[in-house]
């Protein structure tokens, strides 16, 4: 029995180290996307302000010519006022791409932490059985 056991104990040894091989990348998985999160969240960010600074300037620039009481003078400003406009919209476009890039990431690493978990169970129940295995090796030599 006691080679049984010893064949058993390195079964359950080479599974609880390929667990922990998988957790471990995992982890740097985790490490990476993190890193890429962060990146999406800032050119996210970035992008945020860099438009409400468009709409600012277009507003003030749209109520500024609004208020001149010229014609002539708000014409002057009209392709202005239209080129910032255009500017706006592409702006929104590239948050809106900008917000996806960060949710696909959000949503990589939330996949990611579910693996580990999962992963990280797996490695408990086969280092739990290797320990079981290790207790019952012991016994035996301690009875023999």
């Amino acid at each position: 029995i006691a080679q049984i056991l010893q064949e058993s104990l390195e079964r359950a040894n080479s599974e609880r180290f390929h667990w922990h091989e998988v957790v471990q990348g995992l982890d740097n998985r985790l490490v990476d996307l993190k890193v890429s999160v962060e990146r999406a969240r800032a050119q996210k960010d970035g992008l945020t302000a860099t438009l409400e600074t468009l709409r600012a300037d277009y507003f003030k620039l749209l109520a500024h010519s609004n208020g001149l009481a010229e014609p002539e003078a708000r014409s002057a400003l009209a392709p202005d006022i239209e080129a910032r406009a255009q500017e706006i919209n592409r702006m929104v476009r590239r948050v809106a791409e900008a917000e996806e890039v960060f949710r696909h990431w959000k949503r990589q690493m939330s996949e990611t932490e579910t693996e580990r978990a999962s992963t990280q169970s797996s490695l408990m129940r086969a280092t739990e059985r290797w320990e079981q295995i290790q207790r019952q090796i012991g016994t035996l030599g301690a009875n023999p």
